[in-house]
């Protein structure tokens, strides 16, 4: 087995140079990757960046559209009440109508049965178009 004392010292040279050769190249692949890794995760930054501007846009817009959106739900549910109350009373008004309607009708059931007696009292005969119909 051949040490280094017992190698000439032009081959330890040129294994020597051939060593910093190797290890310059490597530094400068090592460092060259580094730099492409930063480039990329630039490059990715700033996509992530200009991505996360759009959808915080995207929600601010939607933020928007959903205020504007409870505005008018506020709106056509104070509407819907208003509406349900103006049917209440007109269905209270349609009811006490009826009433009244009926109670009429009955008052003049009631004097139609008396024009009757007295006519009959009094022997006068009625023509069918004498009665009255309301």
């Amino acid at each position: 087995m051949t040490t280094p004392d017992h190698i000439p010292s032009d081959k330890l040279r040129k294994v020597a140079t051939d060593a910093e050769v190797a290890v310059v190249a490597c530094e400068k692949a090592i460092e060259a990757t580094l730099k492409f890794k930063m480039i990329i995760s630039k490059a990715t930054a700033r996509q992530l960046e200009e991505l996360l501007k759009h959808i915080i846009l995207e929600l601010k817009s939607s933020r928007a559209s959903c205020e504007q959106l409870l505005q008018e739900s506020e709106v056509n549910e104070k509407e819907i009440v208003s509406v349900l109350d103006k049917n209440k009373q007109m269905r209270s008004e349609l009811a006490e109508l009826h009433y009244r309607l009926m109670d009429t009708r009955e008052e003049r059931d009631q004097l139609q049965l008396t024009v009757d007696g007295f006519d009959r009292t009094s022997g006068h005969r009625r023509m069918p178009s004498d009665t009255l119909l309301i």
